[in-house]
Order: structure tokens, then sequence, then C-alpha cells
């Protein structure tokens, strides 16, 4: 049976130290003169270099493929994956004044917060794209780089994918690939679901931002 085209962005699944991942997070901010992109749960987001009025530090979002923002600022590398977006730094993880909506738009009328899973260890899901040559066995252990598709209309979910036609040992790409996820039905072709590490990450740098 073919894999399903279903695309979250990444999803963290395990640490490569610590065992499953717990959900845990760190709170950044998303400033509202952010008018240049939205942001879902499933996004991987970057340092922005500042942060809001009581020392939360603000994020924007990660831009793959892109020679200025594949490497953060300052060569930092992405922070890592949102997890909730909100407009409230404590939670809860939502706009109040609209219970559907869980990410935060391009034009902003207000600043927004999200939780980010920012363990620079952390193993992430994520669904390989439908075009180009489809991922094999023989793709593990390389690097890969990640692709925005757009995201669900109504705005649930990221939709970040892998580029299947990036791996390569190249270093500077943006993904690990670490083998498919053992998950029910999943296997090699178009779609299919692969375990990931982000290759730089900003908490293992040693540059400032």
């Amino acid at each position: 049976m073919a894999n399903a085209n279903r695309p979250w962005g990444l999803k963290p699944v395990k640490s490569l130290i610590s065992g499953d991942y717990d959900g845990r997070g760190n709170v950044y901010h998303i400033p509202s003169t952010d008018s240049t992109y939205s942001y879902y749960v499933g996004d991987v987001v970057q340092l922005n270099g500042t942060g809001d009025a009581n020392g939360i530090p603000g994020i924007e979002k990660f831009t793959p493929n892109d020679a200025a923002g594949s490497s953060g600022i300052n060569g930092a590398g992405p922070v890592g994956v949102i997890i909730a977006v909100g407009q409230n730094p404590n939670g809860p993880w939502i706009a109040p004044s609209d219970l559907s909506k869980t990410w935060a738009p391009q034009t902003k009328a207000v600043d927004y917060y999200a939780l980010v899973a920012d363990d620079p260890f952390l193993i992430f899901e994520v669904q390989e794209g439908g075009s180009g040559t489809a991922l094999d066995a023989a793709a593990i252990g390389l690097n890969c780089n990640l692709t925005y598709t757009a995201a669900q209309s109504t705005g649930f979910v990221s939709g970040t994918i892998l580029d299947n036609s990036s791996e390569a040992a190249t270093i500077g790409l943006d993904v690990r690939l670490l083998g498919l996820s053992r998950t029910p039905g999943n296997a090699f072709g178009y779609y299919a679901r692969w375990l990931v590490m982000l290759n730089s990450h900003a908490y293992k740098m040693t540059t400032g931002v």
C-alpha cells in the first residue's frame, strides 16, 4: 500500500540521549512586527537576535535551501521546532478570541508566543516529498534539505517536508537521515516517514547571535 501524503512538518519523537520525547519545550517570542511568515506546529525556527520586554528570546522561521537562512543568524543554525503557538507566554497555546486558531498568521495584530522543542539532541519524524527520486536504504546516514509546501489553508500544521532531490554527504544540508520511522504501513517511497536530526543547532554552536 502506498504511503499517505499527509505532511505535518517536523514532529519530535525521541531524544538521541534520553529516550522518548516527553512534550517539553521552551517559550519563544514572535513579534507582531513579523509580517514575513505565518507560524505553524511543525515549523523549524531560528533565533532572531532579540527578545520581548520580559527577556523571552525571539524567533523567526528557519528558511531551508536559502543561503541567508539555512545557517541561521551568524551561522547559529535553527533553534528547534514549534510544538504549540498562542498569544500568552504562559499558555494556553491558542488565540483567546478564536479557539480554533492554533497558529500565528502572517499579518499579526498582537505578539505571539511559541512553545519550541529546542533540545539539540531531539530526533524528529518528517514526511518525504512526492517528486524527484524516492529515497531508499542507501540514503540512510546522508544529509538532506528541507523544503516548504503550503500549509493547510485552515492553518493547522506545517507543510515542511524532506527534499528528496537533495540527499548528499554535504555537511551544510539541513538534516541527517537516520532511517524510516517504524510505524505500521511506512515503507520506502514517496511520502515515507523519516527520522531525522537537525544538522546544526543554535545551542550546539559557539558563535553568539
